[in-house]
Parts: structure tokens; sequence; C-alpha cells
């Protein structure tokens, strides 16, 4: 049998497919339509950005169509950024100049007051601090644009965000390794969190988007990059060949979030294994 890649793990829509209001159920028995795992649109749809904060769910199914098990088996969010633990400034860490003159845009929150700002990537190695100073647990969202502010993806392996030396989140670009944890990321944002079903081959469902799912784990931000792991386990740690998972998405989209230079939420979800790094 050979082990599993990348390639071999597909994700699934439900048989509900992509929601279009508030009152359709969602997810349902897995299908046989296959999606881009970045494809929030046909997880959730493209909420609205709204004057009130948002939760909304939705689900798909990754599924090992290798002829291996994937042991060790967890999902990741590679758009993962944890809470800023303390009110203050936000560093941006630059491995190199590949970026020069593309930007970053951030969102969060500032004396309580939901703000923008844009930093301008560095020609060298370096660290570049926020002007603003972000309340606790404020710093909301990062998204890496070009020099116009269009969306796009950054050239440099890494870009690190962190607060009084404790790592929130990495944007990935085209230079790291195009597998697993590296693959590319234009956008970071602190208000998704994934959950697994209970048992593999079981499905998900709800009554419609802003009801949580049945049958699944708690929900958590499946962190994952150098020196931490908070990715989530799936049942039984392996994922035999055919064998599907369901996997649960809550976006809570704060009040007054401006729609994104992508013009979506990018959803970045990996699962990854002992074969699969």
């Amino acid at each position: 049998m050979a082990a599993p890649g990348h390639a071999d793990i597909v994700f699934y829509e439900g048989t509900n497919a992509a929601p279009s209001n508030n009152t359709n159920p969602i997810i349902g028995a897995i299908s046989g339509t296959a999606i881009g795992a970045d494809a929030l649109d046909k997880t959730i749809n493209t909420p609205p950005f709204d004057v009130t904060a948002q939760t909304y769910y939705g689900g798909f199914y990754p599924k090992n169509n290798a002829t291996g098990s994937v042991t060790n088996a967890r999902l990741f969010n590679r758009c993962a950024l944890k809470d800023n633990p303390v009110a203050g400034v936000i560093t941006f860490g630059f491995i190199d100049g590949l970026d020069s003159g593309f930007k970053l845009n951030l969102v969060g929150l500032v004396g309580g007051v939901l703000l923008e700002e844009t930093i301008t990537c560095p020609a060298a190695a370096g660290f570049v601090n926020s002007a603003r100073t972000y309340d606790l647990a404020g710093f909301y969202f990062v998204e890496f644009v070009n020099s116009a502010g269009v969306t796009s993806i950054p050239l440099s392996p890494a870009i690190s965000v962190s607060q009084s030396g404790i790592t929130l989140g990495v944007l990935r670009g085209t230079g790291g390794n195009p597998t697993g944890k590296d693959l590319a990321v234009r956008q970071l944002y602190n208000f998704l969190e994934i959950a697994v079903a209970t048992a593999k081959g079981a499905t998900i469902s709800a009554a419609n988007r802003t009801v949580a799912p049945t049958t699944t784990s708690a929900f958590g931000r499946g962190c994952r990059w150098d020196g931490l792991d908070e990715s989530i386990a799936v049942p039984t740690n392996t994922l035999a060949t055919t064998e599907s998972i369901g996997l649960a998405c809550k976006l809570i989209i704060p009040a007054n979030l401006p729609t994104p230079a992508y013009g979506r939420l990018q959803i970045c979800i990996n699962l990854v294994g002992n074969a699969i790094p």
C-alpha cells in the first residue's frame, strides 16, 4: 500500500450543499462533490459582514482516497490567529525582503472601537510594529495585499505575527514548503474554530447555519506552527483508506468587520499525520 500524500486527502461537501440563507439545513451526509479546502463559500457560503456580530456554522468531510492509512491523523487551521495576550502593539517578523513594498492590512479593537491600519513590508529582514495599541484579545485580522491594496500571497516563506514574544500566527508564502503547514496563506484571523465528528463516517448536520452541528468534539482554533501544535485529533487517531471524518466550522464574525480585499475569508484546513507533514 502506498503512503497517503496531500493530494490523497480530498474534501467533500455535504448533501445539503452551501446554504444561501439562515433557514436551510446545513452539511448533511457526505456527497460525491469534492471542494477546495480553501472554499469557505462551500462550507457556510460567503457570510454577510454586518454591524452586529454574527455566528455561523458549516462543515465538510475530509476523506482518505489513498490505498494506505494516515496514522496520528489530525486537522488544523492554517489561517488561525491566537488572541493577543495583553493590550499593546503587534509585531510582525520578516525573514527576508522578498515582499518589500507589499502591505499588511490589520483590523482590531483600539479602546473598544474597531479600527483598521496598514503597515508596509520592509526591504530586508527585521521587525515592524503596528502603529496602534490593540486591546487585550482585540487584534482580530491581518491580510496580505500588494502595494495597490489588492489581495495577494506572500513570497516570503513566513511572516510571523507576535506580541510580547508569543507567536500568534504565521502567514505562509509561496517560498515555503509547498505541502502541509507551509501552504500559502493570505489571511490570519481569530474568529474561526473547528471541531471533528465524534466518529469516523458519522454525519454532521444542523437545522441551519446559525445552529451548531450535532455530534462533534469541542470547538478549538486548531493552531499549528513550529513550536506549537493544537491540531484536533481524528477519532482513533487513524484515517484508513476510504474513511472520512466530518469537520464542523464555527465562524464568529465581529461586528463591523470590513470586507477583506480577497472578497471573503480564506479558510485553510489541512489533515496531517505521520505520512503527511
